[in-house]
């Protein structure tokens, strides 16, 4: 689990890889903090990358704490 989410934290948040979106998300995603009409899967977080690259086209996240138990991981950024 701790390296598929660092795959998609690295390829997909910090290189832009939009196309790689699918092989990490599931169609029936919903972020825990979306806005009602937020879409579900990939394209949750195809909007979510396209709109952070707008507003900030230089950033680069990351990860200052990893947690994972079973089949969950959480980040403090």
């Amino acid at each position: 689990m701790l390296a598929r989410y660092l795959g998609l934290f690295d390829e997909v948040f910090n290189g832009r890889k939009l196309e790689r979106i699918p092989e990490y998300i599931a169609e029936d995603f919903l972020p825990h903090d979306s806005a009602p009409n937020t879409p579900r899967g990939p394209e949750a977080i195809r909007l979510l990358v396209v709109n952070m690259a707008k507003s900030f086209p230089q950033r680069k996240l990351t990860n200052d704490l990893i947690i994972c138990g079973g089949d969950m991981v959480v980040a403090y950024q």
